[in-house]
């Protein structure tokens, strides 16, 4: 009987020192102590619904692979689709847990309700699973969602400002403030919201020819596409044209991004300020959009756009030198210094800088028997050489304005010829232009050219200048009838040749 109270003794002390671990029943499967439930919880979490493809991103958040073969996308009556017939952009329709799938759907583009069902059964709250509703309020659904206590009435994600971006989830909560815009698409991947800037509406003043063509160009360097039709250009009192009256021609009076519009204008002058506005109250800073001001200062608008701040009143484009060439906007500031002139015309294009080319040249020499000299503008602007100067050497210098002429004029055109007398020639010299009498200058010298010797007493100028090379010259030529003509090319003797007077007009190829 001891021996058995011994025995039960034991067995209870050995029960005891058992742990409570050891009586846990261990989940076959995972071994986990306490085994999460098996859950599906998808949601929206990118839309693009701008732009030439619409995409909608759906994002698994539960613990197990969601098949959505049979859940629906609705926008309301006669606007859904099932989502197993869609052929994904990325993913699969078989989601797996924290896996995100891309599809292609066509969303209205300004504003809409999109509800996400487990059934067709569009009206029914316990089958819509999730909601977003962007542009405006009211949409079919929102009050199935409401109902489903997934959105509230009368919210809305505001309008994308580019049609490039998306609105994005944050993961949390259910209401509009739980979306934003962002710059930065990331189907497929975890959002990234990128703040969009706020879009530019600009159309600027960007290229004028006053005293040729009377053309304007308008140039929309904003983001936004942008109506001129009832804008203004306006010179001052009486002069004002609205642009769809204008003559248009190129480009069209609604102005995508980036797009030019070019009009005729015969009202410009040589000097004037234009002045573009969004309604016809010129005196207004509030209505003036751009401004420029060429040929003098104090024109009728320049104190509208000063008080605009697109101008600085006294400042104004230097007259163009030649009635073919244009000013030209940089793209930068508002300013007279942001305006250059060009030669070359780019209408309808974006603008190219090609400055006006000052140049006078000797283009013609008979030393031996007429004893003329031929300056020729080959230049792109007129050229007044009245107090140039020809020099040969020390005491042997000819200010053109006192000079012989033989035929032409002082003030030269681009393309145009002077010739001059001057006896002062020999058979063997260095002859230059000056635009001062600073004859050992390299700055002031223009042009040379050198005959029968080299060393003449103004060689060294022309070589610091870059227009002569030291020991070149023109060999004398054999008839003394004959003149030294220059090819229009280059600053060597080779650019000369010996040839029959063509004084006054181009010469002989």
């Amino acid at each position: 009987m001891k021996s058995f109270n011994l025995f039960l003794l034991s067995l209870i002390v050995a029960l005891a020192s058992c742990s409570e671990e050891d009586n846990v029943i261990q989940d076959p499967d995972t071994g986990n102590d306490n085994p999460q439930p098996t859950t599906v919880d998808v949601v929206f979490n990118e839309v693009k619904y701008q732009g030439d493809k619409n995409l909608i991103e759906i994002y698994n958040r539960g613990n197990a692979t969601a098949d959505l073969s049979e859940y629906w996308l609705c926008l309301g009556p006669g606007a859904y689709q099932k989502i197993g017939d869609l052929t994904p952009e990325s993913g699969t329709i078989a989601l797996p847990s924290k896996g995100y799938l891309v599809v292609s759907y066509d969303l209205p583009a300004d504003n809409g309700g999109l509800g996400l069902y487990s059934t067709n059964e569009f009206t029914n709250s316990e089958a819509i699973v999730d909601f977003v509703q962007y542009g405006a309020a009211g949409s079919a659904r929102e009050n199935v969602a409401a109902a489903a206590g997934i959105w509230t009435a009368g919210q809305f994600v505001p309008v994308v400002k580019n049609e490039d971006n998306s609105i994005i989830y944050d993961g949390t909560g259910n209401g509009a403030d739980n979306w934003a815009e962002t710059a930065k698409m990331t189907f497929g991947d975890v959002n990234v919201l990128e703040t969009p800037q706020e879009p530019v509406k600009s159309v600027v003043i960007n290229e004028v020819n006053y005293a040729d063509s009377k053309q304007i160009e308008l140039w929309n360097n904003g983001d936004v596409t942008v109506d001129l039709s009832e804008y203004w250009l306006c010179l001052g009192p009486g002069k004002y044209v609205q642009i769809k009256n204008a003559t248009v021609v190129s480009g069209s009076t609604t102005l995508n991004a980036g797009d030019f519009l070019v009009v005729n204008w015969n009202d410009l002058s040589d000097s004037a300020g234009l002045g573009l506005y969004a309604t016809n109250a010129f005196t207004s800073a509030d209505a003036i959009r751009d401004f420029v001001q060429w040929g003098a200062a104090g024109s009728a608008r320049e104190n509208v756009a000063a008080a605009a701040g697109i101008w600085t009143a006294g400042e104004f484009v230097a007259k163009v030198q030649n009635d073919s060439h244009n000013i030209i906007y940089d793209g930068t500031g508002d300013a007279a210094a942001d305006w250059s002139e060009t030669t070359k015309a780019t209408f309808g294009e974006k603008n190219i800088l090609e400055a006006p080319v000052k140049s006078v040249v000797i283009n013609e020499v008979n030393y031996s028997q007429s004893k003329q000299i031929e300056l020729w503008n080959n230049g792109d602007i007129a050229v007044d050489v009245a107090d140039y100067w020809l020099c040969l050497g020390p005491g042997m210098y000819l200010q053109l304005k006192n000079a012989t002429v033989v035929s032409g004029n002082t003030s030269l055109e681009p393309g145009d010829f002077l010739v001059v007398n001057w006896n002062d020639l020999s058979n063997s010299a260095g002859l230059g232009l000056y635009a001062t009498n600073a004859f050992t200058s390299s700055d002031a010298i223009r042009d040379f050219v050198q005959w029968g010797a080299a060393g003449s007493a103004r060689e060294n100028v022309a070589v610091a200048a870059g227009i002569w090379t030291a020991g070149d010259f023109m060999p004398e030529v054999a008839s003394a009838s004959s003149s030294i003509l220059y090819d229009g090319e280059g600053d060597t003797s080779g650019d000369w040749k010996e040839g029959s007077e063509t004084f006054g007009s181009g010469n002989a190829k």
